[in-house]
């Protein structure tokens, strides 16, 4: 879709249609994301395993043993990865470094802490 843009055209602003401009985007570690993701899934899978293994009739253990199989690199996967970033987010203004991390992990806490 085209976007309209102003030029200055002999002291005047006059509009002209161009295409679209890409915004540039901090480049993200495709590699890392999936890391990210797949540890997640095992935490998650974890905690229902957890839950549901005591109150289901018939449960198999099979939760269990890959939860056991996969303990090892769960959290480490990814404490690991938050090290990796850690040079980059000290780069970073300290007043930047905040308003992040209040944006990503306080008003979400805040939220959940209001809804109790």
């Amino acid at each position: 879709m085209p976007s309209l843009r102003s030029k200055n055209i002999g002291g005047t602003m006059a509009s002209t249609l161009s295409a679209p401009t890409q915004i540039s985007a901090k480049k993200r570690m495709q590699w890392m994301d999936v890391m990210r993701g797949a540890a997640v899934l095992l935490v998650i899978l974890f905690h229902t395993e957890s839950q549901i293994s005591g109150n289901l009739p018939g449960y198999e253990p099979i939760f269990a043993i890959f939860n056991d199989a996969v303990a090892p690199f769960r959290m480490p996967t990814l404490m690991l990865m938050s090290g990796m970033l850690l040079p980059r987010s000290l780069r970073k203004p300290v007043g930047a470094y905040l308003r992040g991390k209040l944006f990503v992990i306080g008003w979400p806490y805040l939220l959940g802490r209001l809804s109790c």
